[in-house]
């Protein structure tokens, strides 16, 4: 019986490929307008295609990615970011390359909203963001709920800024200059 070589970091190769399946998973089960449905079913089978190559990687020396699922992640997220309406997290694609490059996970720009509603809205948001991303997959020990929870955090605040951006535009709602 002939042995097989290790396979060098064969453990964050799959654990990217699992979270590039999760979020293909999620972009299939979100709900949005026709229009908007279709661009997520082109961004998860870019994802399931990232997820194939990482999953069927040779043995290597070193973490990369191949150029095809480098092309794939970018294509997937510059359509997620023509299209608000898939109310994905800009850099979304971090999520999934983590394990392999160790880059800390996005978080949120400031929205600067004007009303207080909106801006306790937009910390609970962001705070939910940043607790996920701190806790990791320790916080429900499964990989595959973490990302969807910090996703689900990530699509409220998507729906958040956008209800800050019209109700900023809001003639009434102007910011007075000193």
């Amino acid at each position: 019986m002939r042995n097989k070589p290790p396979r060098l970091f064969a453990a964050e190769y799959d654990q990217a490929a699992q979270r590039a399946r999760t979020l293909a998973e999620i972009a299939r089960d979100r709900f949005a307008p026709p229009k908007t449905i279709s661009v997520l079913r082109e961004i998860a089978a870019l994802l399931d295609r990232v997820a194939k190559d990482l999953s069927v990687y040779e043995t290597r020396k070193y973490i990369g990615l191949s150029y095809e699922a480098s092309r794939d992640l970018c294509e997937a997220e510059a359509l997620a970011l023509a299209n608000p309406a898939a109310r994905f997290a800009p850099d979304f694609t971090l999520y999934v390359l983590q394990p392999l490059n160790s880059r800390p996970f996005p978080l949120p720009d400031p929205l600067h909203p004007v009303t207080r509603q909106f801006a306790r809205r937009e910390a609970r948001a962001t705070h939910r963001i940043w607790a996920h991303n701190a806790e990791g997959e320790q916080l429900t020990g499964d990989p595959s709920q973490w990302l969807r929870l910090v996703m689900a955090a990530w699509r409220d605040w998507a729906t958040l800024a956008v209800e800050v951006e019209v109700d900023n535009a809001r003639p009434d709602n102007r910011r007075a200059r000193p």
